[in-house]
């Protein structure tokens, strides 16, 4: 069983079926779909859809979907909280690098448990993020 966490815009472009995302990135929801995958989604990626949603920039759908999959018994989808001890670890993924404050949010849960992030962000893998793309 393979893990990833997964970045705003990976799930957003997943969702939307988008040509936008990546080989590695679609391999991977390939197989979580086939359930050989867990894909982890940190709250403040829900946060960014929520906001992107309110503001227009992605379809009211796109967050329909998220939702759905999230209210849905779905072994192949952990939520993530963000918390105190997240927070304290966020130098691990220096602002100077990644000054967005939810991607290194994002860079951080993934280090935290040690597996790749879905991500097309050269900055988070100039930080030493091990993001596929």
């Amino acid at each position: 069983m393979i893990l990833a966490v997964a970045d705003t815009c990976s799930i957003i472009w997943y969702l939307t079926e988008s040509s936008r995302l990546g080989a590695g990135a679609d391999a991977f929801f390939q197989a979580m779909e086939k359930g050989q995958g867990v894909l982890a989604l940190s709250a403040i990626s829900v946060c960014e859809i929520v906001y992107l949603q309110e503001r227009f920039k992605i379809p009211q759908q796109t967050g329909d979907a998220l939702a759905a999959m999230l209210n849905a018994p779905n072994p192949g989808l952990m939520a993530l909280p963000v918390d105190v001890h997240l927070a304290l670890e966020l130098p691990k993924v220096p602002r100077e690098k990644v000054p967005d404050l939810p991607d290194r949010i994002i860079a951080v849960t993934a280090l935290r448990l040690r597996v790749p992030l879905l991500s097309p962000d050269e900055r988070l893998q100039a930080a030493d993020v091990n993001a596929i793309w």
